[in-house]
Formats: structure tokens, sequence, C-alpha cells
């Protein structure tokens, strides 16, 4: 059961995280009245810094499904 543990925790941790409501309802409001902006990057750049791009990524996710 080490996927359901690994749930509980992510769950619980959830939970406690000090949430930036204001923050979250602006990204959202924009995200929403503009749509999600193109860009174009290097790909070198994005290889390089893939950990800190998919924890933004997944931060930003919880963030939204928070706020929904």
């Amino acid at each position: 059961m080490a996927g359901y543990e690994a749930l509980k925790d992510k769950v619980q941790e959830l939970a406690e995280r000090v949430w930036d409501e204001p923050g979250i309802e602006a990204r959202f409001r924009k995200l929403a009245q503009e749509g999600i902006p193109g860009k174009i990057h290097n790909r070198n750049e994005i290889i390089s810094h893939k950990h800190e791009i998919l924890d933004r990524v997944q931060r930003l996710g919880e963030e939204y499904e928070y706020h929904i």
C-alpha cells in the first residue's frame, strides 16, 4: 500500500498548506481572461531547468484545483 500512503501524505500536505488565495484568484482570473500564453523557449534551457519547471507546474495545478 505504498501508493495509498503516498496519497495520504500528499493529502495531509495539501491540507496543511497556507494558500495565497488572493494571488491564486488573480492568476486564475488572468488565465481565464487571456488564455494560456504562448511561449517559445530554448530547448536546452528547458531541459536544464526541467525539475524547477515541473515543480512549478505541479504547485500551480494544486493552487488552481484548490481555488475551484
